[in-house]
């Protein structure tokens, strides 16, 4: 039979999850080439390690080790500057019309390359150890939308 172990102190069992840390790196862009230097940074970072969680979007790249609620809370902080800025810069009929900025205006049939060429430009992209997350895909935020958007900080 096992001899039970015992406790030195209270703390032995108890389990403290350390928060990790969120890295966000602002960059500047080219309206001309959105898609291909967020491209290369994807393949820049993925080539050097693919593991953590990481959003990439035109001006900003959000990294963590691990999938928390912090890191999905500035992904979303992070996505909601881009859109804004591009909302104020790219017109609203020009946006309603995607394939007119998208791809230099040629149309893509494949729709997977669509949806990239799109969230390359605009929503931003997501990886997960490696693995693209679709933006319906990613978590849900628990805070009520009006709390949400005034944490937003402006452009």
């Amino acid at each position: 039979m096992a001899k039970p172990t015992s406790r030195t102190t209270v703390m032995d069992e108890v389990q403290i999850p350390l928060k990790p840390k969120i890295q966000v790196d602002h960059h500047s862009f080219d309206w001309n080439t959105l898609a291909e230097s967020v491209a290369d940074r994807i393949a820049t970072t993925l080539q050097q390690d693919p593991t953590g969680c990481r959003y990439f979007n035109p001006a900003a790249t959000v990294s963590c080790p691990s999938p928390w609620p912090e890191f999905f809370r500035l992904v979303r902080r992070e996505q909601s500057r881009w859109c804004r800025r591009a909302d104020n810069t790219i017109p609203r009929k020009v946006r309603r019309s995607p394939s007119r900025w998208i791809s230099g205006g040629e149309w893509i049939s494949n729709k997977y390359a669509r949806y990239l060429d799109r969230a390359l430009c605009f929503t931003g992209v997501l990886f997960i150890d490696g693995k693209l997350i679709q933006s319906h895909n990613w978590p849900k935020s628990e805070e009520p939308k009006s709390k949400r958007v005034s944490m937003d900080c402006p452009v």
